[in-house]
């Protein structure tokens, strides 16, 4: 029985390694959503795993959890845990987070957030090869 289980899994893990990535530029990111100048898609997310957004239009850091809720297309509350915080020479103040979906922790979520001056510069997004889960209401 085990070895069924882990050869189920790793097939998931092989074929979402192989997930076709949609990547967005310039219009066609902005007119998908307002603002940004880079998206990455994988097919089995609705949320970007990357996001860059336009100079002028980058979001206030104390609005990024509600804007990730903004982005999902299920009635799950996507939440954040700060793991840690760095600043760098440049200015740059860099964000890692663990995922919580409805409060309870994604183990391999992971979320990368990258800021100047309080502003989203960019958000990066691991799930980790959540996809399999996206049929369970969490």
């Amino acid at each position: 029985m085990n070895k069924i289980i882990t050869t189920i899994l790793a097939l998931c893990l092989i074929s979402s390694a192989n997930s076709s990535t949609i990547e967005l530029y310039g219009k066609k990111a902005n007119d998908k959503i307002n603002g940004t100048e880079i998206l990455r898609y994988k097919e089995f997310s609705s949320i970007p795993n990357y996001i860059k957004f336009k100079e002028g239009n980058e979001l206030p850091f104390n609005k990024l959890e509600s804007y990730l809720n903004s982005l999902s297309n299920s009635d799950t509350k996507f939440g954040l845990n700060l793991l840690s915080e760095e600043k760098d020479l440049l200015g740059f103040v860099h964000y890692r987070f663990q995922q919580t979906i409805n409060n309870i922790p994604i183990k391999l979520g992971m979320y990368i957030v990258h800021t100047k001056n309080g502003k989203i510069i960019t958000i990066i997004h691991y799930p980790k090869q959540l996809h399999f889960l996206r049929h369970y209401r969490l």
